[in-house]
């Protein structure tokens, strides 16, 4: 994603009307404020997205074409503006809305905010650069944004529990960490909890606030829990330090 995903969350919040500690819809937000819809299939797989775009005479993107067919949780697909976030109809709901939160950061982050910010700074003359209908002049390409294929198009998939290499990675943690503002704001948690030691009990007291009040899933939850307590509780001692850094 780029950028900070904190700015990307406030940047949505500002222009939703919320509150910096109230949690986000990201469904709601994103019909209410931006081209964008959100489509829930079973048994999702890249085949199954694609046979859907084609159903519908939207174009795949190349990363539908050329990757494996394989089981995902999600995926969102951006164009000129416009966003489709997918979700495995078959998770269980909070499950989906947090898969539909992680591709709100990617679309928000990665499309759409930068697209509509270049427009505004180089003005509608460079719309069809980011609409992918012509080059972008010498004077133009001196605008680095305009280098990046996302602000054309927007592709990504969510797998399963499948190892990535380490930019893809640390765009996956970025998007992660944007799910958890939207669903469970930072500033709502520092509030609640204050005094925090950096142990394994504050762990475990966020992870169950998050999964109880906040319906995060069990994974996202721990690491939401483990991040949080390693970056605003009080240290303690290194081993304790150590075990918050566990996967």
């Amino acid at each position: 994603m780029s950028g900070d995903f904190m700015v990307t969350a406030a940047r949505l919040r500002r222009e939703a009307g919320i509150a910096p500690d109230a949690p986000v819809d990201p469904e709601d937000v994103l019909l209410r404020l931006y081209s964008a819809d959100c489509v829930r299939l079973s048994e999702l797989t890249v085949t199954g997205l694609r046979d859907w775009l084609e159903r519908w005479s939207i174009p795949p993107p190349p990363c539908l074409t050329i990757c494996r067919d394989r089981r995902l949780r999600g995926g969102v697909i951006g164009w000129g503006g416009f966003g489709l976030l997918f979700a495995d109809r078959d998770d269980p709901a909070n499950e989906q809305l947090y898969t539909l939160a992680h591709e709100a950061g990617h679309f928000l982050g990665d499309h759409l905010y930068p697209r509509r910010d270049i427009l505004e700074r180089l003005g509608p003359s460079i719309k069809p650069v980011l609409d992918g209908l012509r080059a972008p002049n010498p004077q133009e390409r001196v605008h680095a944004i305009l280098a990046s294929a996302d602000l054309i198009q927007c592709a990504h998939l969510l797998g399963r529990e499948e190892s990535l290499d380490a930019e893809i990675a640390g765009r996956e943690a970025e998007a992660d960490r944007f799910a958890w503002e939207l669903l469970a704001p930072c500033a709502a948690l520092k509030r609640r909890f204050t005094g925090l030691r950096a142990d394994l009990e504050a762990v475990d007291r966020v992870r169950s606030v998050l999964t109880d009040e906040y319906n995060l899933p069990a994974l996202p939850a721990m690491r939401y829990a483990r991040a949080f307590v390693a970056e605003h509780a009080q240290p303690t001692t290194l081993l304790d330090r150590l075990r918050l850094s566990d996967p």
